[in-house]
């Protein structure tokens, strides 16, 4: 095996290597804009029951498009997640102040993920350059 046979060969490992890094930065963008349509949703949802009347009946989502009728026994205060199995209970606007830095972490962690694959594309983007001249020089 020639020196640019080899080379062909490590630069083919390199780009799937890159490959499967590329998918689990787009796997982690998804899941944050995920994340960040739920944060949308959350934030309009509770603008919603600033309107709504005590003992007025709402649809109470369960998840998988499965709710239950409800009545809003207290407005002023919900239940927020704080991660790790601990919620507390805040009011709406605290509540939604820290929807909204939830919000901007993941906006930066989405800048971030970002950069990095388009980083990695970059350098595939190169190494196939690299590839096809070699592959154009083997063949003669």
């Amino acid at each position: 095996m020639s020196e640019d046979e080899r080379n062909l060969e490590r630069i083919i490992a390199q780009l799937n290597t890159y490959e499967q890094q590329a998918q689990i930065l787009q796997r982690r963008i998804d899941l944050i804009n995920a994340s960040l349509q739920e944060i949308t949703l959350s934030s309009e949802s509770l603008d919603e029951l600033k309107n709504v009347g005590e003992d007025n009946e709402v649809l109470m989502p369960l998840g998988s498009g499965v709710y239950v009728r409800a009545k809003i026994i207290d407005k002023e205060k919900v239940i927020f997640s704080l991660g790790s199995d601990i919620a507390a209970e805040k009011d709406i606007t605290g509540t939604q102040l820290s929807l909204d830095q939830r919000s901007m972490a993941l906006q930066g962690a989405l800048q971030s993920t970002g950069q990095q694959l388009q980083q990695i594309i970059n350098t595939m983007n190169e190494l196939n350059r690299t590839a096809q001249t070699i592959a154009r020089k083997i063949r003669g």
